[in-house]
């Protein structure tokens, strides 16, 4: 996969990363850095900005991002403005607007049973994993990309088929079992 090549080649203390259809605003890659003065900080990702035909789409703001519920539920909203402009913790990132520190990303390599159709939720187990170490993820609103949505093929629940369904509630059962333990992961 394309970000375990990534990693695999990355020689800074930080590798952040970005979609091949997006575009990062000029203070991005400082917004990013500035998280990781905390040494508690092991990743940090930004807003995602989907842009069509040159304007910026609008959402329904959001009040949460980046979070795992203990139920499975994945809220993600990272495109989505958030009430206030401040960093807070989360759970994980948009693929395409994350950073983790190499260190720990040696330390916890992608679980390549997740990379199935389009390896659906590989960055909410990142995220999750990156905390199990001991380790905060910051969500930084004003850590901006715009994404421009490249023409390429329908895949994954772009185009909803049998395989996508499958796959996308294959990884989220997987990575809710993996994440829970007791008498949660029995609910």
């Amino acid at each position: 996969p394309p970000v375990q090549a990534g990693i695999a080649h990355a020689t800074s203390d930080i590798v952040a990363f970005i979609d091949d259809d997006a575009e990062a605003l000029p203070d991005w890659l400082e917004r990013l850095e500035g998280h990781y003065a905390d040494p508690t900080v092991g990743g940090v990702g930004g807003r995602y900005v989907n842009m069509r035909a040159g304007c910026e789409v609008v959402y329904p703001a959001a009040r949460v991002a980046g979070r795992f519920c203990w139920y499975g539920r994945v809220i993600g909203n990272m495109y989505k403005e958030v009430a206030g402009t401040e960093a807070r913790e989360a759970d994980f990132f948009m693929g395409g607007n994350m950073s983790f520190r190499r260190c720990l990303l040696e330390r916890t390599p992608l679980d390549l049973r997740l990379n199935r159709d389009v390896a659906f939720n590989y960055e909410v187990d990142l995220g999750l994993r990156i905390q199990a170490l001991g380790f905060r993820n910051i969500y930084d609103p004003l850590a901006k990309v715009k994404h421009f949505s490249a023409p390429r093929p329908n895949a994954g629940l772009r185009a909803p088929t049998s395989d996508s369904i499958y796959w996308h509630s294959h990884n989220l059962l997987y990575i809710t079992l993996k994440h829970t333990g007791g008498a949660r992961r029995w609910v």
